[in-house]
């Protein structure tokens, strides 16, 4: 089985967004869907982007730096 996508890094909790082939912004719980399907996604971490929504379920997901909206 796949590893559990995770909100925040284990190191310093920054917020995590995935990415899938098409470059579509997720959601862990999204791209968990996807990983389970034997998809693939990649990582990274939303330092200022106040407005990152996933493009599949539109959940907020959080920032590092910015404020809600900003």
């Amino acid at each position: 089985t796949a590893r559990k996508l995770e909100w925040f890094t284990s190191v310093g909790s920054y917020p995590l967004f995935y990415l899938d082939t098409r470059d579509s912004v997720l959601c862990p719980h999204c791209a968990q869907q996807d990983v389970d399907e034997g998809k693939k996604v990649t990582e990274g971490i939303n330092w200022e982007d106040g407005c990152l929504h996933c493009d599949q379920c539109s959940v907020r997901i959080p920032s590092a730096y910015a404020e809600e909206g900003s």
